[in-house]
């Protein structure tokens, strides 16, 4: 059970619902934002268009809705990344590891943090075992 109903960050205002504490500075959560960007694009890509009971071939408008969803996931992959890259540029640039640390945090608290072996074989479990560089 959260500790609080409502949870913010003190910097910009976002709400983020329920939960343990907020965040006092955006650098706090972009990571995590950037991470629950990536893990939609994600499921949006793994679940694909909605044809109902039909396919792309058979939905009279089965084109139209392809390319709607097809738009929408070049846009929330778009946004995404430069979430990610936003992330990556908190901090001074002589410092890389604070710059990193809330697109890490982020990503480890998403459950993002994976081995090599262990994105190898999620690849090649989806299907996407072509797409890996060897």
């Amino acid at each position: 059970m959260p500790k609080f109903e409502a949870t913010s960050c003190s910097q910009c205002g976002k709400s983020f619902g329920p939960g343990d504490s907020g965040y006092s500075h955006c650098a706090d959560h972009i990571g995590t934002d950037a991470a629950r960007a990536l893990l939609a694009w994600d499921d949006s890509e793994k679940a694909g268009p909605d044809y109902g009971s039909m396919t792309r071939d058979t939905h009279p408008d089965g084109e139209a809705i392809w390319q709607c969803w097809w738009s929408d996931q070049q846009r929330l992959c778009e946004r995404a990344f430069d979430m990610a890259r936003e992330a990556v540029k908190i901090g001074t640039p002589d410092d890389p590891p604070k710059r990193m640390r809330a697109l890490y945090e982020g990503e480890k608290r998403a459950g993002l943090l994976k081995s090599n072996e262990e994105y190898e074989q999620e690849m090649i479990d989806a299907g996407r075992g072509h797409l890996l560089r060897r």
